[in-house]
């Protein structure tokens, strides 16, 4: 006996064609999805001024009119003096007072919150603002609240 092929009427599935598997993104794709921010920001932020830094910095007239300026020389020293002094104090400050809010006293923790007010204060008005520049549906909401 010869093998004969059935029409079916769904079709013969062995014939029909399989599509291919979907692809995912690899790791290097996600990469390149992920770094494109960065990459973005890097060149608008930082490549773009220094080349144009460089492009502005090709005429020598340019230094005579720098280095004729009085106040370039008092800019140098304020510069050198800042890196020097400010910068080396505020980083062992810092260094000291990590090492002495980590003891575990109870007026270490007061004085470390005391430490924090005026870094977190400023965010209060901010706040405020916030809640009362709101449209006034919002606003209704969060006066309805207060009353409670």
């Amino acid at each position: 006996m010869a093998a004969v092929d059935i029409a079916v009427p769904g079709g013969n599935r062995a014939l029909t064609p399989i599509s291919p598997p979907k692809r995912r993104l690899s790791w290097q794709t996600w990469g390149v999805i992920m770094l494109a921010p960065y990459v973005l920001v890097f060149l608008v932020f930082v490549l773009y001024p220094v080349s144009y830094g460089l492009w502005l910095a090709r005429h020598p007239a340019s230094y005579q009119t720098l280095f004729d300026d009085p106040v370039f020389f008092r800019t140098v020293v304020n510069t050198i003096v800042f890196l020097l002094v400010a910068v080396n104090v505020k980083f062992m400050l810092a260094l000291f007072l990590s090492g002495f809010f980590v003891h575990e006293r109870a007026w270490i923790r007061w004085l470390s919150v005391i430490f924090i007010i005026p870094w977190a204060v400023p965010a209060i008005p901010t706040i405020r603002r916030c809640a009362t520049s709101a449209p006034s549906s919002a606003r209704s909401i969060s006066t309805s609240r207060r009353s409670r």
